[in-house]
């Protein structure tokens, strides 16, 4: 029985903020084509997500691997509120999934940028718990991120539904045991996680 639902924040709470978004940023603000920018973001990015490191010290990777100097006007590539912001229909899904009985989580990686952003906007709020990879030293799809929300939550793997835009990040979810959607769009999401709950 699904006691619980557990949703991703870019690309299924909101439009945006998916990897996608940080590759075409980086890239722009470089003067670097996209494949170039994947490169660079993956240089420290993962350690940058858990916390391990500064913003300053992924910014010195980027430079050794860039072979000069990213000036701080350069720097500015991460997301803002207008990319960040819910979906109504998200919103409103939170609302009548609590009114329902069901425990909400917030699983989402992010760096500590972006992170303050989202806090600054309390992103978290209508959720019973939050989990964001720079402020607990895990990112998906590491199982422990999965873990640590249903710990937080009070529920198993398995009493978890789990919703993210990337098939990826499932993957390690429903080897846990827990109920996964991928979403696609809004309308879609909202139809599927109400198609299981009564499944």
């Amino acid at each position: 029985m699904i006691k619980a639902v557990v949703l991703d924040w870019g690309g299924v709470m909101c439009p945006g903020g998916s990897p996608h978004s940080f590759r075409k940023l980086l890239a722009a603000s470089l003067g670097i084509d996209e494949e170039r920018a994947r490169t660079l973001l993956h240089l420290g990015v993962v350690d940058l997500l858990c916390g391990r490191i500064t913003e300053d010290e992924y910014w010195l990777h980027l430079e050794q691997a860039q072979g000069k100097s990213i000036p701080e006007a350069q720097r500015n590539v991460w997301l803002t509120w207008d990319d960040l912001k819910p979906d109504p229909r998200m919103l409103q899904l939170v609302s009548d999934l609590k009114s329902r009985g069901l425990k909400l989580g917030l699983l989402s990686n992010a760096v500590p940028n972006t992170r303050n952003v989202m806090l600054q906007h309390h992103a978290g709020n209508g959720f019973n718990a939050v989990v964001i990879s720079c402020d607990n030293h895990c990112a998906k799809p590491d199982e422990q991120a999965y873990l640590l929300i249903a710990q937080k939550l009070d529920v198993e793997p398995s009493e978890c539904q789990y919703i993210d835009d990337q098939q990826r990040m499932l993957d390690p979810a429903t080897k846990l045991g827990m109920r996964t959607i991928l979403a696609k769009t809004p309308s879609q999401t909202i139809a599927d996680i109400n198609h299981q709950l009564l499944n």
